[in-house]
Order: structure tokens, then sequence, then C-alpha cells
């Protein structure tokens, strides 16, 4: 069993108590944990965040509200070990026996158009500026010039 799981290992075990079919302590605990992570992202800031449940596994952007809800009655997804949809992106190892999230913060997640993938950012930051021309690329665009203007005095 990798150590990441063993942080996590919470996430594994029913989120409700057999007998009593109330949430657990290491549960309630754990999920508070995450949404204090939660709370030091930017994209906190409008209240608005994936939905890491059972049932939403991260696909659902909802309010803040929505999601305690939903981890209190479906359960965390299993699966999410490492919270890179809520600003973690890997585990720093230290001198403790366990490993500590590595916090980053990360660019908000956008709930527009491209559902947070960032496809427009990335492409707006490539082109961003405009770069001049080389010596063979100037002579090649004069010669496209000199062409468009043989083309309209033929005309």
């Amino acid at each position: 069993m990798s150590s990441s799981n063993y942080f996590r290992s919470w996430i594994d075990r029913p989120h409700l108590d057999p007998n009593t079919r109330l949430l657990t302590e290491e549960y309630q605990r754990s999920i508070t944990e995450f949404m204090g992570l939660v709370h030091r992202q930017p994209e906190e800031r409008t209240c608005m965040l994936r939905c890491p449940c059972s049932n939403c596994k991260n696909r659902k952007v909802i309010k803040e509200s929505d999601v305690w809800t939903h981890l209190y009655l479906s359960g965390f997804t299993r699966s999410y070990k490492i919270w890179y949809h809520h600003g973690e992106t890997d585990y720093e190892h230290g001198s403790t026996s366990e490993p500590q999230p590595a916090v980053r913060l990360e660019e908000p997640i956008r709930t527009d158009i491209d559902y947070g993938v960032g496809t427009e950012l990335m492409v707006n930051d490539h082109f961003r500026g405009e770069d001049l021309p080389n010596a063979q690329a100037k002579r090649f665009y004069d010669m496209l010039d000199a062409g468009k203007l043989n083309a309209q005095r033929n005309q």
C-alpha cells in the first residue's frame, strides 16, 4: 500500500457508522480538513467548487454548501486521493512518517465554455504578442505584397 493511500485511507472506509447510520468521527474530521484546504484556494472566493462526492466525482461545479451536503450523504470519491481539482498537485515527503500534502495555488477553475480545461488561456498565452518577422519571412511578405499589387493593376 502506498503511503499516499495510507494517508488518505479514510476515503476507502464507509463514511457512515453501520450501527448508528451517522457520519464517523474520522470522516467528519477528514472532510473538514479537505474543506479547509479548499478555503485556501483562489477559486473558493466564488463559493463554487467541484464536488468530490461519490456521485458527482468532480464533474459538477456547485455551491460550497451543496458540496458539504453531497459529502455527508454520498461520501467521498474513493479514487480521489490527491486533490488536484482543489489545488493540490502532489505530496511532499519530509521527516515524518506520513506524507504532507503539498499545497500549491493553481489557476482558478473556469466554469464557462471550456469547463475549466483552460484551452482558451493556453492559446492566448501562446499568441499573446506579435513577433516581428525574421529576414527570410520579411522577404516573403514583401513578395506577397508585390504580387497583390500586380494582381490589382492587372484587373
